[in-house]
């Protein structure tokens, strides 16, 4: 799973700026556009670009060991347990 900023380049304008979302299901890679920033200012989209690079060194770098439940998903877990 990875979030990242794509540069999709334009002919005669601007190049748009798209922040999406990949992973993997089996042997497909699925996709969807999570935002256009194409008429964000250059500083938010260079912010935004620094924030997912950040964000992917830290999802290589740890690993969730285990996830204790919480909300509504502890209350139905222990409603199945009695």
């Amino acid at each position: 799973m990875s979030i990242r900023l794509h540069t999709i380049p334009n002919r005669n304008a601007k190049p748009s700026f798209l922040l999406r979302h990949t992973w993997r299901e089996g042997h497909r890679i699925r996709g969807r556009t999570l935002a256009n920033l194409t008429k964000a200012p250059d500083d938010v989209v260079a912010a935004v670009d620094a924030v997912t690079l950040v964000y992917e060194a830290i999802d290589k770098t740890f690993s969730i060991k285990r996830s204790l439940p919480h909300g509504h998903v502890a209350c139905f877990y222990g409603m199945a347990q009695k």
